[in-house]
């Protein structure tokens, strides 16, 4: 009971500090901002992290508990369910149901809508990777954090004149705390099933991260840092693989 007690504790924590990674990233735009090509760097690299957490983490973890066939079913749910949730929620009801006074608006709209589609994934993932008793939690909480701090100035710095430091600062918080609730979902629901379903979870974590970076967060890189995120990416997996490994 004391080491669950423990583990919960650490998922909380790395919840947190993941979480309020926007917020973080927002105070950066408003006081020290950072250049555009800078924020799409530091996003690849964060994606980096990212592939390589759930190739040598989540993928590996899912395959240990619950063998191929949970595994490879979770990666398609996980992504399936990704692909869904932003179809219906981002491309739908967001054109839809919002009126913008500007374009960077509209764009920094979008960038929230896709920051809050992001942290979903990675959160569950966190809080289920803490309970496996590896260090994937770890590595993608942080994966998380460096590529969720330019991308919230990016969504910061069009938003500025339109919403208002204040409004900004209440949206990156409530998302802190919606988050670490959702990474303690990730860890409850890891500590009460059987194996072959702690192996779809964790698979399900990779499959609905995978999505969101080649739907949204290689993409953003990309397109505010250019070509050289590339190199980025893979200094960023790098990164991510030498630390599993220690």
């Amino acid at each position: 009971m004391e080491a669950n007690g423990s583990k919960l504790f650490i998922a909380v924590v790395y919840g947190l500090i993941s979480g309020f990674a926007g917020l973080l990233g927002s105070l950066f735009c408003f006081f020290r901002p950072f250049p555009k090509r800078i924020q799409g760097l530091i996003m690849g690299f964060g994606s980096g992290a990212l592939i390589a957490s759930v190739s040598f983490g989540l993928m590996e973890d899912g395959f240990r508990h619950g063998g191929i066939d949970s595994t490879a079913f979770g990666l398609a749910v996980g992504a399936g369910a990704y692909y869904l949730f932003h179809l219906l929620f981002l491309r739908h009801s967001a054109p839809k149901g919002l009126h913008f006074r500007n374009p960077a608006e509209q764009s920094g709209v979008k960038i929230l809508l896709a920051s809050i589609l992001d942290s979903l994934p990675e959160q569950f993932a966190i809080g289920v990777g803490v309970k496996a008793g590896s260090s994937l939690g770890f590595l993608v909480m942080l994966g998380a954090v460096i590529a969720g701090i330019p991308e919230a100035m990016a969504g910061t710095s069009k938003l500025g004149e339109s919403w208002g430091t204040g409004r900004i600062i209440l949206f990156w918080l409530a998302l802190g705390v919606i988050s670490t609730g959702v990474t303690i979902v990730g860890f409850l629901a890891a500590g009460v099933v059987p194996g072959d379903f702690l192996g779809f979870l964790l698979a399900f974590a990779a499959g609905s991260l995978l999505a969101m970076l080649s739907d949204t967060m290689l993409p953003e890189a990309l397109k505010s840092g250019g070509n050289i995120i590339s190199l980025a990416t893979v200094a960023g997996f790098m990164m991510s693989y030498i630390v599993s490994r220690l």
